[in-house]
């Protein structure tokens, strides 16, 4: 469904990332890990063609995306970045419905299928009870969810999200998360970075990882999610935690737990 090929790109003069290659299928959720500064935003960029790419190619169910109208883009691709610059002014429903311009007809009139898409998308996010509110009144995590709303308008196969958790509460992201495991049920393909590896390995059904602008890391989340990989991605001693008689796998830095200093530790706390 989504192939990488050798992606390299940048800003100016400044390279960011280098040679990037890999493929996706239609279904799986792929969470981007990596320090500040590794290349995530602008990996996501180039896939969506936002960002200019300096070699390689993006190609989506067999076309290439750099050669494809913008108009043409966003009936495939949709992106939620870290952050948008929209008037302040504009309602949350007006908002929304700007995902739904590629698919406005020749008359460029909302028609009843939009208002329905834009709807839908305000109650998949849980954002419908301030649909008439204006933006400039928002809270950080409240405009995350509205942006993805407007990503999810555009009924997108493939879906970029850039920190779409950014600021938003406990409470609202273990929906959110559990939004994006059920639209890749559905179909879709989503690729997030996340900051949070637990629950990235909690979620996603595939870790990829960047270092210095390199893909250092892809793989299912099941072997993926290991204390070696994740002290390798952040260089920092991480050990793997088990708690209790259950399943779940929890990562800590070491200095958090006054564990060894080394690496690649895999733990068992059996009073949680």
């Amino acid at each position: 469904m989504l192939s990488v090929e050798d992606l390299s790109a940048g800003y100016g003069a400044r390279p960011v990332i280098h040679h990037i290659s890999f493929s996706a299928q239609e279904g799986e959720f792929i969470a981007l890990l990596g320090q500040n500064g590794s290349g995530k935003s602008t990996l996501l960029r180039s896939i969506s063609c936002v960002l200019s790419q300096r070699s390689g190619r993006v190609l989506f169910q067999g076309k290439d995306l750099g050669q494809l109208s913008p108009g043409q883009r966003a009936r495939l691709v949709a992106s939620v970045p870290q952050k948008a610059h929209l008037p302040s002014k504009l309602t949350v429903h007006e908002c929304v419905l700007l995902g739904r311009y590629a698919r406005l007809g020749l008359l460029g009139r909302y028609q009843s299928q939009d208002l329905k898409a834009a709807e839908g998308a305000l109650v998949l996010t849980g954002t419908l009870a301030y649909k008439n509110r204006v933006l400039g009144e928002l809270s950080g995590g409240q405009m995350q969810k509205v942006l993805l709303a407007m990503a999810l308008a555009q009924e997108p196969r493939l879906l970029l999200l850039d920190e779409v958790t950014q600021g938003i509460d406990l409470a609202g992201v273990l929906p959110v998360l559990e939004l994006l495991k059920t639209l890749c049920a559905q179909g879709m393909l989503v690729l997030c970075a996340l900051h949070d590896a637990n629950l990235a390995a909690a979620y996603a059904s595939r870790l990829l990882a960047l270092k210095n602008g390199e893909k250092v890391l892809d793989a299912p989340t099941a072997t993926a999610f290991t204390a070696e990989n994740l002290s390798t991605i952040y260089d920092l001693p991480i050990s793997i935690w088990t708690l209790g008689q259950s399943a779940c796998r929890v990562a800590f830095p070491d200095c958090f737990t006054h564990g060894s200093p080394l690496p690649g530790k895999t733990r068992h706390c059996p009073g949680l």
